[in-house]
């Protein structure tokens, strides 16, 4: 995993031939009255730029992603900063971000997106624009102390919304669709 492919010429190329690309580019950001966040600092490293690169490639493929790894790691930090940076001049992405907990449950998740969706058809949920709509699920903390039920009905809820692409709605009891969802 120490090259990627450059869709320019189509070679081989190292990660750290990226490290100066603009897209990965340290971008620091200042407020109106000029205060310096330095917790809001994300400086790329050979380890990072993988995954800014294939998140990215992801995203433009409507692929889903998963990211994992032991706690206080800063995979939220990183998943937050990649988003920022590869997409804050994109105008056709929408990001929904959810911050979840281990009292998180299926329906929590549902309200909350089909909040942040608008109406585009009787039974079609979207972006008003048009824009690629991203939810990025943070700090999906699955307790073990929790009902065995409740755990799977979390997993198999997420499971099929990404496979689906649709939301189940009880009232109507029909399929709510996402259009452009990823």
């Amino acid at each position: 995993f120490e090259y990627y492919i450059d869709e320019s010429t189509n070679d081989f190329e190292q990660w750290s031939n990226l490290l100066t690309d603009e897209r990965f580019a340290m971008k620091a950001k200042i407020t109106k009255d000029e205060i310096f966040y330095y917790d809001k600092i994300f400086v790329n490293t050979i380890e990072t730029i993988p995954y800014s690169w294939l998140c990215e490639k992801f995203i433009d493929n409507n692929i889903p992603i998963f990211y994992n790894g032991k706690e206080n790691s800063g995979k939220s930090f990183l998943m937050s900063s990649l988003l920022e940076r590869l997409f804050e001049d994109d105008m056709k992405i929408k990001k929904i971000k959810y911050l979840a907990s281990h009292k998180t449950k299926s329906d929590n998740i549902e309200k909350y997106l089909m909040k942040n969706l608008d109406v585009l058809k009787r039974d079609i949920y979207g972006d008003k624009y048009g824009k690629k709509v991203v939810l990025c699920i943070d700090d999906l903390n699955l307790n073990i102390h929790r009902d065995e039920n409740d755990v799977s009905q979390v997993i198999e809820y997420i499971r099929s919304l990404i496979a689906q692409k649709c939301v189940y709605d009880t009232k109507t009891n029909s399929f709510n669709y996402i259009d452009k969802f990823n």
